[in-house]
């Protein structure tokens, strides 16, 4: 069964292994465009009003997996399950 395994291993390597590179390089320029297209965003929108919905948003995601986590770990004590 393992050399079965290992012959599946060395063609998927073979495979992989015969595929061409690639090379991706970010230009400087597309990026100090990006950042002085969102600096000027920010300069028309209130972006503290935007940062502290996000602040909200994330904390209702954080506190919605928290309880969940609880759950779970609630549903493995005896005699507290309620289910």
């Amino acid at each position: 069964m393992s050399t079965f395994f290992s012959f599946l291993l060395k063609i998927g390597y073979l495979l992989i292994s015969n595929l061409p590179s690639l090379d991706f390089v970010m230009p400087d320029d597309i990026v100090s465009g990006a950042v002085s297209i969102f600096s000027g965003i920010a300069y028309f929108l209130p972006m503290t009003s935007i940062i502290a919905l996000f602040n909200i948003k994330i904390s209702v995601i954080v506190f919605r997996i928290a309880v969940a986590v609880f759950k779970f770990v609630k549903s493995f004590i005896p005699g507290i399950s309620g289910g």
